[in-house]
């Protein structure tokens, strides 16, 4: 019986020290994915000027095709009022 628990009470450490590492590496890939969103924020408020007029002067089937990688003008138009 005592043999038992502490084979329980070594698993569950294992388990805690697994668990504790997979949370920090987590952690860690969240501050990276937050500096990647603020640098391509920030990029596309200084691109707004120069790429959003052509986006928002395009049809309907432009907006679909070749200028859709630009769709990110509407959300920064809304951003920015």
């Amino acid at each position: 019986m005592g043999k038992n628990i502490i084979v329980l009470i070594i698993i569950a450490s294992i388990a805690y020290i697994f668990l504790k590492g997979c949370q920090r590496a987590t952690e860690a890939e969240n501050r990276v994915e937050a500096t990647y969103a603020h640098a391509i924020k920030a990029e596309q408020k200084r691109a707004y000027p120069r790429d959003c007029p052509k986006y928002f002067e395009s049809n309907f089937i432009a907006k679909l095709t070749t200028m859709r990688n630009f769709s990110w003008c509407n959300e920064l138009k809304i951003e920015m009022q």
